[in-house]
This record gives C-alpha cells, structure tokens and sequence, in this order.
C-alpha cells in the first residue's frame, strides 16, 4: 500500500520549516496518486518542508482503507486513477461524518474549467494544477492545514463554551424552586401550584421562588433581570445568593422589595434593574397581600370566573436608593388562581401584534377558572407558541398559584 521512497538524506534543519507551526508540521497527511513517480515527487518535497508524518497510496481503494485505519488532517490526491479514482474518493470522503471536513487537494491535468467544476462538485477543496509547483503545493498546504487547525479550535472551543453553558444552566434551574419543595407546600397550605421557564438564550435574566419560613404564610417573588444571556444570569445568582444570606425570614412584601432595591443599587452594574412582584399568602385569613417593582400586571381570578388586574406602581429595583413601595392587599379564597409571568408572555411578538395583552390574558384566564394550576400553565404557554410564528425574545416565565380547599388538596393527593 505505501511505496518505498528512496532514502532522503536531509538534516533535522531541512525537515523543519521555520514557517510551520508545531500543530501543523506533524499533521497526517495522505498522498494518493497512482503515478510512482509523482507520488514520490509530492511526499518528498512535504518531507524536504518539514512534514514529517507523510503516508501514501497508490488509489482510491487503498485511501480509503488508510483514512479508515488512522483519519488524515489533509489529502492530496490525484483525480484520474484506476480502481476508485478521485472524484469517487472524494465523494466517498463527504458522505462520512467523521471524514466530510478534511481538506482535500486535488490533482489534476484536466482542462481548468471542467477539472474545476467536478473536482469541487465531487468534493474537492482546493485543486492543484499540473505540473505541480512545488512552491505553489507547500504554500496550499500550509493555508488548508492551518485553516483546519483554526477550524477544530473553534470546534473545541464551541464544545468547552456549549459544556460550561449546559452546566450554567443546570445552576441556574438549581436556583428556581424544586418539585418537592413545590409538593410540600401544596401539601401543607392546600396549594396547586404550576410553573414554566425556559431562558430565550439558554441562560436568562428570570427567577421565581415560593418559600415556607414556617410562619403559617407562604411566601413568593417573580422577578425579570434587564438583558439577556450570561449577564442576566449572573444577576439571578447575586439575587438569589442575597436572598438566601440575608432574608431568611418573611417580611411584607413593601419592605422586601426596599431590602432588595439597596442591595441592587449597591450591586448591579450601571444601566442594568430587575423587575419584581413579591407576595404573601395568608391562607387561614384567606388574604393575599403584594407589592410590586415596574413589574406587568398580574392577575387573580376568583371561583366565579372574575378576574382582576393587580396593578400598582413602583419603580424597577436597582435604579435608585430612594425608591418606595407600596403594599396592597386582596382577598384570595379558595379556587382563587394568581397568575405570575414575565413580560415576555405579553410581548411575543413585539406590541401591537402581542399574542397576548393584560386585557386578553385576564379573559383567557377566566376562562380556565377551576383547573388545575399546571394545566392552565399549559394552556397559556401552548397558546402563546401556537399562535405566534416568533419566539419569545427575552426569557419566560409563567407561574399560577390556586388555593384549594383542604378536601380538594387531599382528593389531589
């Protein structure tokens, strides 16, 4: 399969291109040529200009049984050969995952236009004309290798960015409330709770949380970090790492937000804010009491059907230091619904042709007034994507939370 050359006497110096880089003068290359003596003219000349690792055949058929023993980083190979010729080779080269980005030069002697045109058709690369000149071949591998070096660079680099993002991401899931934790709210406060997130770019700026201080109230937060992406993330993290330091006990929703307006002001970078809607569930009193920080009006529905937009004002957090928050308080009896969601949901596509308005969301929502949380989540979301040719830009998050009676969360169970 690989021909004897003659015994080249060159000095380590001469085997050395100091043009070369150490990825690129040990790349394998394979030389198919069924011409002895062009075969040891090209492997020569690679050799006499420092690329060591040079290995031959004689066609196609024997190419094809060396890239399968060891891939090449680059082929030579002339086109016109017996048993598989060139163009064969090549097409049978693409047609192979693991083998359709090696570069491949091709011989030929064919007249410049028609070689040209099936040459790169069949899967050629580049295409070398003969007679081959030596300085011409050199200089064409030396730009393919080195385009093939950068190219599994970004590869690589696109793999280790692709494993760090999967592992951010899994981080910052880590960070939302857990299925159990979820469960055993439900569990104690006659609760049904249901959620869904998804990042527009993989990581994103949204976080929610439900939390049982074991103060017989349930408390809760939606909040819409500025931006989009890893930025964004690392603001739910700060947010979160804060949170879980410093507030580990329930405050009213007013003063929740004013705590976490300093520590965003003293934090997040200039320009960048967070949206916020906090409450708290008295679910013996039967009362639902919130406050809000620039964040989309959100909505209850009650058993009857009727829905009411929980409006109020405030500005978002990490704007100013002086910044107030006013508290609001409602009814929330049993078959109550509470809907949280990021804006996103009334933004897709962009404003006037919104899938969903606050006005049309609230009667979509009467609509569904006695189903389960997780299946007017469903409903909503299913909507949104069905009906919209776009999808969301920035990160979504949707949450209902209903109080059931405490027969219903036993039947439930």
């Amino acid at each position: 399969m690989h021909l004897a050359l003659p015994n080249l006497k060159l000095s380590s110096r001469e085997l050395r291109d100091p043009g070369l880089s150490p990825a690129t003068d040990d790349a394998r290359i394979l030389v198919v040529d069924d011409s002895p003596t062009m075969l040891t003219v090209i492997v020569s000349t690679l050799r006499r200009h420092g690329f060591v690792n040079v290995v031959s055949a004689t066609d196609g058929q024997e190419a094809m049984e060396a890239i399968l023993a060891r891939a090449p980083d680059l082929i030579i190979t002339d086109l016109l050969m017996p048993t598989v010729d060139g163009f064969e080779l090549c097409r049978w080269i693409r047609s192979h995952e693991s083998y359709r980005d090696i570069p491949i030069l091709a011989e030929t002697g064919l007249g410049k236009s028609e070689g040209s045109v099936d040459a790169f058709a069949s899967g050629a690369t580049d295409l070398i004309m003969k007679p081959i000149n030596t300085l011409e071949l050199i200089a064409r591998v030396k730009v393919h290798l080195e385009r093939r070096r950068l190219l599994d660079n970004l590869l690589e680099f696109r793999r280790h960015m692709e494993m760090e993002l999967a592992s951010a991401r899994s981080m910052q899931h880590s960070i939302l409330p857990s299925s159990e934790a979820i469960e055993q709210i439900e569990r104690d406060y006659a609760l049904d709770i249901g959620q869904y997130y998804k990042a527009s770019q993989g990581l994103g700026g949204d976080i929610w949380n439900v939390i049982d201080f074991g103060t017989g109230v349930v408390a809760f937060f939606a909040a819409d970090f500025s931006g989009h992406g890893v930025s964004a993330a690392l603001n739910t993290f700060r947010l979160h790492t804060f949170l879980d330091r410093d507030m580990n006990t329930a405050v009213e929703p007013d003063e929740f937000l004013r705590r976490v307006n300093v520590f965003l002001c003293n934090t997040l970078p200039l320009g960048q804010f967070a949206t916020i809607f906090c409450g708290l569930i008295d679910v013996e009193a039967g009362e639902l009491r919130f406050a809000s920080a620039a964040a989309p009006p959100m909505l209850l529905c009650h058993a009857d059907g009727q829905c009411k937009t929980l409006e109020c004002s405030g500005l978002p957090l990490g704007v100013s230091l002086d910044a107030d928050f006013e508290a609001h308080k409602c009814a929330f009896p049993v078959d109550s619904q509470l809907l949280l969601y990021s804006d996103a949901l009334i933004e897709t596509p962009d404003p006037p042709e919104s899938i969903y308005t606050p006005d049309s969301l609230r009667q979509t929502l009467q609509g569904y007034a006695g189903l389960p949380a997780a299946e007017v989540v469903s409903r909503i979301v299913t909507g949104l994507y069905e009906r919209s040719d776009e999808k969301p830009e920035d990160d979504l998050t949707v949450v209902v939370i209903r109080r059931l009676a405490r027969q219903q969360r036993g039947d439930a169970a």
